[in-house]
């Protein structure tokens, strides 16, 4: 799957519920919900999280998700070897909870850095 509405509508048939429903749990509106599935609309970060915990996606399942898309902006901003620490790394994430850190690497450095 290459879109969070992919993933999405994916999630919410697998759990037998309706965009109604689904909207019901998470406090999103069901055209949103609807848009989103359609890809005609990018949710925005508080949707994505009130649908993921609604769904009780672990932010790993998006992260994976999404792994292609983090990889490429990261490159496209000069950087490599992107790792992830913390309890997603761990697989200890929960739908509502997580400690992440992230790290790159500058292609012209042996060192990494933490994100500001």
């Amino acid at each position: 799957m290459d879109t969070f509405g992919e993933f999405l509508r994916a999630r919410r048939s697998a759990a037998g519920l309706t965009q109604q429903r689904l909207a019901k749990m998470s406090g999103v509106q069901q055209s949103t919900i609807a848009a989103i599935e359609r890809g005609r609309r990018q949710p925005s970060d508080d949707a994505r999280r009130r649908l993921s915990a609604a769904l009780r996606i672990r932010p790993r399942e998006i992260l994976l998700n999404r792994r292609r898309d983090v990889v490429a902006t990261a490159a496209d901003r000069g950087l490599r070897d992107v790792k992830v620490f913390g309890s997603i790394a761990r697989g200890e994430d929960t739908p509502t909870r997580t400690s992440t850190s992230w790290r790159r690497t500058h292609p012209d450095s042996t060192s990494s850095t933490r994100p500001s």
